[in-house]
């Protein structure tokens, strides 16, 4: 009886932590996901704000350069 209600116990705390793992895994999920789409949003931002100052500036080659090696720059900080 004692073996049995343990082997029970055992099956139930199974149960929980799966629920509760898939649970948290879900969330993490969603959260990754959430996260990636704001990165995405942030660069076609950053690529936008720069795209119109150098835009402004008609074009300058020491701009677009300038424009060139901070993207890259903001690419390497996002990986």
């Amino acid at each position: 009886i004692n073996i049995f209600i343990f082997s029970n116990f055992y099956f139930f705390f199974r149960f929980v932590f799966f629920i509760s793992f898939y649970i948290f895994f879900n969330f993490f999920f969603i959260f990754f996901i959430f996260f990636v789409i704001y990165k995405i949003f942030n660069l076609i931002f950053f690529f936008i704000l720069y795209f119109f100052s150098f835009y402004i500036f008609f074009f300058n080659f020491y701009f677009l350069f300038c424009f060139i090696f901070f993207f890259v720059i903001y690419i390497i900080f996002l990986i």
